[in-house]
């Protein structure tokens, strides 16, 4: 007769059987980006205006932002515009070590009208995924390349959140292309390129506190 511990003899075993779980709803990205608090923090007017900065705001609230990515230029989905070109790269700020930018710019037909775009600047930090702002974009048509992209505008900040939360300001953006020589199929040209962001960013939180004393 083999031998046994006792351990083993008090040992039970249960046949495989599935159990009902609590019904319980998974929280989305959607669902928790609807529970961020939609009311901007109060600040004061002259915190708010990048024109009313003093040389030591300026120096505190100093933004910069150096992306290369790739781009593609392609048809118009606006009969006022004669193109559209969208940009996605990866770089830095001089609030963020890794960064990621998304960018759309679009050309008038109307040499009168001006150019327009949005940018997304977001933090690569997964500590810090929820910290974005988007740029608001305004050009001409005198600062088009050869092959009518936009190439300079000045931006207006708005819809921050995390670090850029409650974020204003102004300041120019800069692209540079370098077309490859095949464009894709649907496109008109694509390639690689660089995005220039500088100006004043100023935020109520994170990556630019107001209580901290020195730039």
């Amino acid at each position: 007769m083999g031998h046994h511990s006792p351990s083993s003899r008090r040992r039970r075993y249960w046949p495989p059987s599935v159990m009902r779980l609590e019904d319980r709803e998974l929280p989305t990205a959607p669902t928790l980006y609807g529970l961020l608090p939609r009311q901007r923090p109060t600040v004061l007017v002259s915190q708010s205006t990048a024109n009313d900065l003093t040389p030591r705001g300026q120096a505190k609230f100093a933004f910069l932002g150096l992306f290369k990515g790739t781009f593609t230029t392609g048809p118009a989905l606006f009969t006022d515009q004669s193109n559209q070109t969208l940009f996605r790269g990866v770089g830095t700020t001089s609030a963020t070590l890794h960064g990621a930018v998304q960018a759309a710019f679009y050309t008038p037909k109307d040499p009168a009208e001006p150019t327009t775009g949005l940018v997304g600047v977001f933090d690569k930090n997964v500590a810090n995924s929820g910290t974005q702002v988007f740029l608001t974009l305004t050009g001409d048509t005198s600062s088009l390349d050869r092959a009518g992209r936009p190439t300079r505008f000045t931006w207006t900040a708005g819809d921050g959140a995390g670090g850029y939360g409650g974020a204003t300001g102004e300041g120019t953006l800069e692209v540079r292309y370098s077309p490859r020589r095949t464009p894709p199929q649907g496109g008109t040209s694509a390639g690689t390129g660089s995005i220039i962001i500088k100006g004043q960013l100023i935020t109520d939180n994170g990556v630019s506190n107001l209580l901290t004393l020195s730039p």
